[in-house]
């Protein structure tokens, strides 16, 4: 309600006569911040009128601040690219006037974007800067912040004791000098970083501490960032019966906010607890929901581009008409003039000369840049649908991971313990099953994963699929002397081709199943995976193929792997060789995966 109120103030405010540009501006980029917490579309409308405005005034101060706030409002309603346009033409500015409070500014903004987007190590060398500028500067609210926003960066690259260590030390800042609010929010997102170590129950407290600050003023996008918190404190210790209701509640404030990004995250969310509570109607019903946003949020962007662009060349146009005109007109001024005075009228002439040869240039650099603005609309719609494409694969992989078979044969056999009253084994099966699905939600949202965490998460998979075989299935994972355990490849790539052996190689072999995957050191950059199984081999699934469908996870991982080598000197290799007896009998496949290590983030 004192928010309300202080919208309707200002908004009266804005009719007044007296009030200056300067002052409009002010009050229009206040009015863009209080509907960034309400109505996104309201926010960005004001902070364009803010910033056309800015470009009136030749102030440099009313158009840095205009840029930022628009940059944030594209954030705020997932316009990442608009984002990043308008945040870097504000930190132009703040660099070229060499004003370090503007620069800190810009550098937090872009902070926060490159977060969303994860650019984990843009984001990291960022924040570096932004301590080294104010090392020397006391305590500030504004020092607090920078800590806190260092470990953010860490929290998401998964190193949480330092993203803690930071969050410490922000909190003590805000301490220091008495600021509330920095403090709840620091201690809301430390939350987040005690889910990744699995401490529960500081993760709840915090979120509930903070959770009742955010109510007493109202911070409706705070309030919301709570719930889903508590949210997933509950569907990582899945108890997804309790995770539905937080998600429900930050759904319908977003929803009252049109935090588009939110929403679409909310539906994902949802969709993944009401699949696991069997809700299948539910679970359909959010899944619609989710891939519905995100398409039209991927075609609004692709919409905008297309839109700013022709924008661009009708202005050009209408420029180049304006300066036609004047030529014209200064040109018939010249030919009266010349009747009467000669001289005057030679003068004229020449002067009209002058300026149709400027319109000239000016009109032949205009049809430059059209082309040029052409062919780069054309690069970054060619880069977006590669994006798109990306994107897509690594989907395919994931549902690859989460093959409906095999979901539906491990929750049948923990079915099977609880039938058979043995709640030992079905609550370890259970939790060996719920942690395996955690890692494939988990490694879905980052582009590479560690050695030790891709054996690990095989590991947990070969687990559940041994007791699926019961006592013919045996399986050997070695990581060989000198292989960096640190080292980081592409994740969801091996997997569907262990999947491949036991499904299409194993499966159709009565007993002696058996899986040999082996880890080896290439040289100091690359690693060799063969992953070698007994089963029938390919010859005999040939005959198959006419009654089912090919195998999906290695059709997903090999349009993946075309998209990882795509411009790329160090490549992954792919080698598969049938295996025979002496006899001359199919006796297996052995598949060798040679990977490149990626580069890691320090």
């Amino acid at each position: 309600m004192a928010q309300q109120s202080e919208i309707d103030s200002l908004e009266q405010l804005l009719q007044r006569k007296s009030l200056t540009d300067t002052a409009k501006i002010k009050v229009l980029l206040r009015l863009s911040e209080f509907y960034g917490q309400v109505d996104i579309k309201e926010s960005l409308s004001y902070s364009k009128k803010a910033l056309n405005m800015a470009y009136t005034t030749e102030s440099r101060q009313n158009l840095f601040h205009s840029l930022i706030r628009l940059g944030v409002a594209f954030r705020l309603n997932a316009s990442r690219d608009s984002s990043l346009f308008y945040l870097q033409k504000a930190s132009d500015i703040a660099i070229s006037d060499d004003n370090k409070t503007n620069r800190l500014r810009a550098n937090k903004e872009l902070l926060a974007l490159y977060q969303e987007a994860r650019y984990l190590e843009e984001a990291l060398k960022l924040s570096m800067v932004n301590l080294e500028m104010t090392k020397d500067e006391p305590d500030s609210a504004e020092k607090g912040k920078q800590y806190v926003d260092l470990a953010n960066i860490y929290r998401r690259m998964r190193k949480f004791e330092q993203a803690i260590a930071n969050y410490d030390k922000g909190i003590a800042i805000y301490d220091d000098v008495r600021d509330e609010g920095g403090k709840m929010s620091a201690m809301a997102q430390t939350a987040y970083a005690y889910i990744g170590l699995e401490e529960f129950e500081k993760a709840s407290r915090n979120l509930m501490v903070s959770l009742v600050y955010f109510q007493k003023v109202d911070r409706l996008a705070s309030i919301g960032g709570n719930y889903i918190g508590l949210g997933n404190i509950e569907s990582v210790q899945n108890q997804h019966d309790k995770a539905v209701p937080y998600y429900l509640k930050a759904k319908e404030l977003f929803t009252k906010t049109k935090h588009l990004a939110l929403i679409k995250d909310l539906d994902h969310k949802l969709f993944i607890s009401y699949s696991a509570l069997g809700k299948r109607d539910s679970a359909n019903a959010a899944y619609k929901r989710y891939t519905a946003l995100k398409d039209s949020l991927d075609s609004k962007e692709r919409k905008r581009l297309v839109a700013e662009m022709k924008t661009k060349f009708e202005t050009e146009k209408i420029e180049a008409e304006k300066n036609t005109a004047k030529a014209e007109a200064a040109l018939a001024k010249a030919n009266n003039r010349i009747k009467n005075y000669l001289l005057v009228g030679l003068l004229f002439l020449l002067f009209a000369v002058a300026i149709i040869y400027n319109y000239y240039i000016k009109k032949t650099k205009a049809q430059k840049s059209a082309e040029v603005a052409a062919v780069e609309l054309k690069q970054v719609q060619k880069q977006l649908a590669l994006e798109k494409q990306y994107r897509d694969s690594e989907l395919k992989a994931l549902k690859a991971q989460m093959n409906p078979h095999f979901i539906f044969n491990s929750l049948n056999s923990i079915q099977e313990y609880v039938v058979l009253n043995k709640k030992k084994e079905a609550s370890s099966y259970l939790q060996k099953f719920a942690s395996l699905i955690r890692s494939y939600l988990d490694f879905s949202e980052v582009g590479a994963v560690t050695i030790r965490e891709e054996y690990d998460t095989l590991s947990k998979y070969l687990e559940l699929e041994k007791l699926r075989f019961e006592e013919t299935f045996s399986y050997a994972m070695v990581i060989e002397i000198g292989v960096p355990k640190s080292g980081r490849i592409p994740t969801m790539l091996i997997q569907p081709f262990v999947e491949n052996a036991l499904v299409h190689g194993l499966l159709h072999k009565k007993d002696h199943r058996k899986l040999d995957i082996v880890f080896a050191l290439v040289d100091e950059d690359k690693i060799k995976c063969t992953i070698q199984d007994n089963g029938v081999g390919r010859e005999y699934t040939k005959e198959l193929k006419r009654k089912v469908h090919g195998s999906f996870a290695t059709k997903a991982t090999k349009d993946r792997l075309e998209l990882l080598n795509y411009r790329r000197d160090k490549k992954i290799g792919i080698e598969i060789n049938d295996l025979y007896t002496d006899g001359g009998v199919a006796n297996g496949t052995r598949v060798i995966l040679t990977i490149p290590l990626l580069k890691t983030i320090v």
